[in-house]
């Protein structure tokens, strides 16, 4: 009974620690926005694929091994990427908030998610209310930044 107990004992916390707490996740939202304001997302630009790369080795779930739709799914990215870059140099850095979908004021929690979803969610914006975005996390990497109809996640795979 004692190594049973021990067992789950064990089991609980190896998957509290497995887990991302909210201030990883907020990290993680925070590099990627700085990483797509810093790089010039246009398709014709040759780096492009290699910031591509590096953004989905680091903070975005992008399954490059499914090839069903690859080019176009990489292509409306890159077209996200882009827009989000182009919103984000209205934006001053330092005047961005993150924070838990939950936390959020109600007036930013538009959209209606199941609870997994409300626990894997965030919500960035800014004081001015120039600048709102959505995101989907998933075991610490961005696995949607896109709404689809202003009420649900784009999800990107």
């Amino acid at each position: 009974m004692k190594k049973i107990l021990f067992t789950i004992l064990v089991s609980v916390l190896y998957l509290q620690v497995r887990g991302q707490s909210p201030a990883n996740d907020e990290k993680t939202i925070m590099e990627f926005l700085s990483y797509v304001a810093t790089k010039n997302w246009s398709l014709f630009d040759r780096h492009t694929m290699h910031f591509f790369d590096t953004l989905t080795d680091r903070h975005l779930i992008f399954y490059k091994n499914d090839t069903t739709n690859l080019k176009f799914r990489r292509q409306y990215v890159l077209a996200e990427l882009k827009r989000l870059n182009k919103q984000l140099h209205q934006v001053k850095k330092k005047d961005l908030q993150i924070v838990p979908y939950n936390d959020a004021p109600d007036s930013l929690q538009i959209m209606q998610l199941s609870p997994s979803y409300r626990d894997r969610s965030y919500i960035a914006f800014d004081r001015t209310g120039s600048f709102r975005r959505y995101f989907l996390m998933e075991e610490g990497k961005i696995d949607a930044f896109v709404l689809w109809g202003k009420t649900a996640f784009a999800k990107l795979n």
